[in-house]
């Protein structure tokens, strides 16, 4: 009883309310982190996909198709179609 005792008293002055306040921050940090990483990761997947494609359609030099494709920063506004002219 006595060790009972001794590892409640650890816990006096604890204020629950702000732990709990500090775990759902926490946790909605980790949820946000995991939606960062899974967008960086589907846009690596794209980009992937997309100079697969343009080396399996004759393209010499991936990264050029890309940047002249139409003029986008972000080859995922590019259609297709847009991108076979440079190849």
């Amino acid at each position: 009883m006595d060790t009972v005792s001794e590892k409640l008293k650890a816990f006096d002055g604890v204020d629950v309310e702000a732990l709990n306040g500090e775990i759902k921050k926490l946790q909605g940090t980790i949820e946000e982190k995991e939606a960062e990483y899974a967008a960086k990761e589907a846009d690596r997947a794209f980009s992937d996909t997309l100079k697969e494609a343009i080396k399996t359609a004759g393209g010499r030099n991936d990264k050029a198709i890309i940047d002249n494709s139409t003029g986008c920063d972000n080859p995922k506004n590019a259609s297709p179609y847009q991108l076979l002219p440079l190849l």
